[in-house]
């Protein structure tokens, strides 16, 4: 990997320290109300279905503060990836599965130092990780915690959205959309792969797919 690449990801990464700082902070409350939940809820439950006091404390309360250590471990850990290390990590990752020469990668990072280079982010109500859509003239890039796409925009096929539902009392109601990119043969490392991007809400899948067809006017979209 260039020098060059290797220093956008570090500032990119770098950028996001606010987010992640508040990413932490929510998962310490929720460290702190797990624990409280697991252990008063064996208490609870033992008082509820009738067992003597001595058998809520040698029983039940050991079964909850085994359950809230557990609950905690999980998300110490979850929070442990909080961190730009993390976030250099992703992007290292999607970076590799993307260029096969230096040229494109030096090529990329001048795209994204243009002024003609835009980046918004999608906000979501339940995650307090972001996605990032950044795009140039040729390459895009979207992150999310768990991964990073980099794609250059003349080595898609065709895209397609769609909304992403859950069931909510028998009723279906709408908690996201997403955009479907599917490559052209040899057109990238993940031959014959898509790259499912996530978006909060309409508006932001518009704002990318448009942002998509300024930059590749000739791009398909189904």
């Amino acid at each position: 990997m260039t020098m060059q690449l290797q220093e956008w990801i570090q500032h990119d990464a770098s950028l996001h320290e606010e987010m992640l700082e508040k990413h932490r902070k929510r998962t310490n409350k929720k460290i702190i109300i797990g624990i409280i939940v697991c252990i008063v809820g064996f208490i609870a439950l033992g008082t509820i279905a009738g067992a003597p006091p001595k058998t809520v404390m040698t029983m039940h309360l050991p079964v909850g503060v085994g359950a809230a250590i557990l609950y905690a471990l999980i998300y110490v850990w979850d929070k442990s990836r909080m961190t730009q290390k993390h976030i250099v990590k992703v992007y290292t990752k999607g970076a590799k599965r993307c260029f096969t020469t230096e040229q494109e990668e030096l090529d990329f990072v001048r795209g994204m130092k243009s002024e003609d280079a835009t980046k918004f982010y999608s906000y979501w109500k339940t995650d307090p990780f972001d996605r990032m859509f950044m795009i140039s003239k040729e390459y895009m890039v979207y992150l999310s915690f768990s991964a990073t796409y980099f794609v250059k925009l003349s080595n898609i096929e065709k895209v397609s959205t769609e909304g992403i539902f859950m069931k909510v009392n028998n009723h279906k109601e709408g908690i996201g959309t997403a955009m479907e990119i599917q490559m052209k043969p040899q057109g990238n490392k993940r031959k014959g792969n898509n790259y499912r991007l996530v978006f909060a809400n309409d508006d932001d899948l518009s704002e990318a797919v448009h942002l998509m067809k300024v930059c590749q006017p000739d791009l398909v979209i189904e």
